[in-house]
């Protein structure tokens, strides 16, 4: 049985949602909501933001970001 690419990709998708909640001690803290999983993350830094996201990339899933910001929508795909 083969799958098509289309297929593969959707499965293999991270789509994150961020929301920067404050910017304290020169970094950023929020939330992050992992799409496909219904999972939300809180992070405390943007290090800690970057380490959540890297780590869904070394699992094999393709990221993609979206905004919640009808006037600048920030679809961004690694």
């Amino acid at each position: 049985m083969k799958t098509s690419v289309a297929a593969t990709r959707a499965r293999n998708t991270a789509t994150f949602i961020v929301e920067i909640m404050f910017r304290q001690n020169s970094s950023w803290q929020g939330t992050i909501k992992w799409v496909e999983k219904q999972e939300n993350l809180y992070f405390r830094s943007a290090l800690e933001l970057i380490k959540i996201i890297d780590s869904t990339n070394e699992a094999g899933y393709q990221v993609c970001f979206s905004s919640n910001n009808a006037e600048e929508p920030a679809l961004i795909t690694l």
